[in-house]
């Protein structure tokens, strides 16, 4: 799959179309960490311990895992019911409405 089929899974809906929520949300959370970063940079650059500037980083990589994984496996699930739900209604022709 790699990294494109990654972000591209990430930042559409199950069935293929790209969807611009989700790609707000992440140029968002792009900007805020970009912001964080250099307020890290600006603040380290005044004397901040290692320690504290790695507080700064493991708090970062926290908000990517909340935000980009939720993102990521809601599609995914959608993806897997879709399909299941496909392949009931391809078991049962007779079933109305499928």
């Amino acid at each position: 799959m790699g990294a494109f089929g990654f972000f591209k899974s990430m930042f559409s809906e199950s069935d293929g179309t790209v969807s611009s929520t989700r790609v707000m949300v992440s140029l968002l959370i792009t900007f805020v960490i970009a912001v964080g970063i250099s307020f890290a940079i600006k603040v380290n650059a005044k004397g901040m311990s290692p320690e504290q500037f790695n507080e700064y980083l493991r708090a970062g990589s926290s908000f990517i895992l909340t935000t980009c994984g939720p993102l990521y496996a809601v599609n995914k699930v959608a993806s897997v019911m879709n399909n299941k739900t496909d392949k009931d209604d391809k078991q049962l022709p007779g079933v109305p409405g499928a």
